[in-house]
């Protein structure tokens, strides 16, 4: 595995991570549904989880950066590839999830749950994880 660290390294994965090739649908295959009814706030987003509508959800490769997604239901989700780098994931149920190749840069994920989920490749720098279990 590679580290970054420095300006430099941060900008070189920076780069990486931005990369149309690295996050693409055709690498990653997302479900733009699913990207799309994320948009619609948490609330929406786990009403369609609870009743059935979004069974096992396909966000890989997405690109979050930024986003708020707070409170989400995010258990079993496949989230290989996603750039999450500064976004707000806290309070969020990641269970089961895989975030392999994932890029959770200064991501904020407290108290989310991450029970049985998997992050080979992961970036977590500067991730800030306290109460995450």
């Amino acid at each position: 595995m590679i580290r970054y660290s420095g300006i430099a390294g941060r900008l070189a994965l920076s780069l990486l991570m931005s990369s149309s090739v690295f996050f693409s649908q055709e690498v990653w295959g997302f479900d733009e549904q699913h990207v799309s009814a994320l948009r619609q706030g948490a609330k929406e987003w786990n009403r369609l989880r609870k009743s059935g509508e979004i069974v096992s959800p396909d966000l890989s490769g997405a690109v979050l950066r930024g986003m708020n997604l707070r409170g989400y239901d995010f258990r079993d989700a496949d989230v290989r590839g996603i750039d999450a780098e500064n976004a707000d994931i806290s309070e969020s149920d990641f269970s089961g999830a895989s975030f392999d190749n994932a890029n959770l840069f200064q991501a904020r994920a407290i108290r989310t749950s991450f029970v049985h989920s998997s992050f080979s490749g992961a970036v977590l720098e500067d991730a800030h994880l306290s109460g995450a279990d």
